[in-house]
C-alpha cells in the first residue's frame, strides 16, 4: 500500500491534546524461554522445543506445551490448541497465552511464523497459510495429538486460524480480536476523509483475506472475543463474525474496557475458552 497517511494524520491531530507520560516510553513485556518455563508454575505442564520443516524446507520453531500425567486420561484424548499469533507475536512473549491454556486444561502447539524468532525464512501471507497447515500436520502426525483440536488466532492470526480450521477439519475455533476482511479493516484504519485524498493500492494477497465466508461454513464450536475499546479490530468485526456463524455452539465475548491485546488474562475470556473446551470433552 502506498499512502501519505502519516502526514495527513499529523494535520488531523494538530489541534488535539495528546498526553505524554511514562507509559509511552516504558512498555515492559514478560518473556519466557524453554530454560525459564518452569518458573511460570504451570503445574503438570512441560515444554518441548521443536524445529519442523515447511514444505520448502524452511525450518520453523515451535513449542509443544502439554500435560500428560493426569490420572485416567491418556495423552491421545487431550484437547490440543494450535495457536496463530498476530503480526507482533513471538514465542518468548507467549506467557499470557500459556497461562490461558493451562487454566482451560488443554495442551498447545505454539510457534513462530517464518522470519520471526528462531524460525528461518521471510514472512509472507501465502507462506504463512501454507506453514499453518504444516504446523497442524506436525501437531497431529509427529507430536501425536489425537484428541479434539482448536485453532486459536489473534488479530491477523484469525485469518490463518479460520483457514487452517477449514482446510484441516479442526474441531473448534477461537478468534480473538478478529478481523472480518481487508476492506472493513482499512475502513476502520483509514478515516473516510483520508481515503478520499489518497490512493490505496491493496496487494492481491491482502485483498483476498476474508473471514466471513469461512466462519459461516464452519460448524464446530466457535468463540469470538474482542476488547470493548479495541481500535485495531473494533468489536463490530467480532459481532459480524458471530452473526455470520452458523455453528450450533457459538459465543461472543466483549471485554469491558479491553483493548487489542488484553484478553488472555481476562476472567470472562478464560471462562468462554474453558466453556468451548468443555464442549469438546467426552460427556
Amino acid at each position: 500500500m502506498k499512502m501519505l497517511i502519516p502526514a495527513l494524520v499529523l494535520v488531523f491531530v494538530s489541534c488535539t491534546t495528546i498526553p505524554v507520560n511514562e507509559a509511552i516510553l516504558l512498555q515492559p513485556k514478560r518473556s519466557v524461554t524453554p530454560e525459564t518455563f518452569d518458573r511460570l508454575g504451570l503445574e503438570g505442564y512441560t515444554l518441548e522445543e521443536h524445529f519442523f520443516e515447511a514444505d520448502d524446507g524452511t525450518l520453523l520453531n515451535g513449542w509443544f506445551v502439554s500435560r500428560i500425567d493426569r490420572e485416567g486420561e491418556g495423552d491421545g484424548e487431550r484437547i490440543t490448541v494450535v495457536f496463530f499469533g498476530g503480526n507482533g507475536f513471538y514465542l518468548v512473549h507467549s506467557i499470557q497465552f500459556l497461562e490461558l491454556y493451562a487454566a482451560a486444561d488443554v495442551d498447545v502447539f505454539i510457534w513462530d511464523y517464518r522470519g520471526y524468532g528462531l524460525s528461518d525464512g521471510e514472512a509472507t501471507l501465502s507462506l504463512m497459510k501454507a506453514d499453518a497447515l504444516t504446523a497442524v500436520d506436525f501437531t497431529r502426525d509427529v507430536l501425536g495429538a489425537r484428541g479434539p483440536m482448536i485453532a486459536h488466532g489473534h488479530s491477523i492470526g484469525s485469518f490463518v486460524a479460520a483457514f487452517a480450521a477449514e482446510e484441516r477439519g479442526l474441531d473448534a475455533i477461537v478468534l480473538e480480536s478478529p478481523a472480518t476482511n481487508t476492506d472493513h479493516w482499512l475502513r476502520n484504519a483509514v478515516p473516510g476523509l483520508v481515503r478520499r485524498l489518497v490512493n490505496l493500492e491493496v496487494a492481491e494477497e491482502l485483498a483476498g483475506l476474508d473471514n466471513i465466508p469461512r466462519v459461516s461454513r464452519f460448524q464446530g464450536p466457535s468463540l469470538f472475543a474482542v476488547g470493548e475499546e479495541d481500535f485495531v479490530t473494533p468489536s463490530a468485526m467480532a459481532e459480524l463474525l458471530y452473526e455470520s456463524s452458523t455453528a450450533a455452539w457459538k459465543r461472543l465475548y466483549i471485554q469491558p474496557g479491553g483493548d487489542h491485546n488484553s484478553l488472555p488474562p481476562d476472567v470472562g475470556f478464560r471462562d468462554g475458552f474453558r466453556a468451548l473446551a468443555d464442549e469438546l470433552r467426552p460427556s
